[in-house]
């Protein structure tokens, strides 16, 4: 019996890390919800281990940032894009910063920034330069 829960165990621990964050993909001019709003998500629900919630809080940086480089305003990203949902499942407290229509990408920058353990990554990807893969 403890090797069966021990084996479910191991097999329910390896599918809430293997939800694979996608990689961003902007046009020249491209609204940044555009982009992450075309991004595919297996699973909107599962809990992602710590590197996979760097590598999302990631995402969404880089797309604040290469809009913002591209002369892009803000855009709104509505409540039911699946890679925002995923984020709300990892960050329930952003939902408290949604408006009507969904939540502006910058807020979501905002927010993360406010994190200690995802200040570095909001710093570190505001000073970086163009992103590798934003095609223009």
């Amino acid at each position: 019996m403890k090797i069966v829960l021990l084996l479910l165990t191991l097999i329910t621990a390896s599918t809430v890390c293997a939800q694979e964050i996608p990689k961003l993909r902007m046009s020249s001019g491209e609204l940044a919800a555009t982009a992450l709003g075309r991004l595919k998500v297996k699973d909107t629900s599962v809990q992602l281990d710590a590197k996979a919630r760097h590598d999302l809080t990631k995402l969404f940086i880089e797309a604040y940032v290469a809009a913002a480089r591209q002369g892009s305003p803000d855009s709104l990203l509505g409540p039911s894009v699946p890679i925002y949902q995923l984020l709300k499942s990892n960050f329930p407290e952003i939902a408290k910063r949604e408006g009507d229509g969904g939540i502006f990408v910058g807020k979501i920058t905002r927010f993360l920034n406010t994190l200690s353990q995802y200040k570095t990554d909001v710093e570190t990807e505001l000073r970086r330069g163009p992103m590798k893969t934003c095609s223009r």
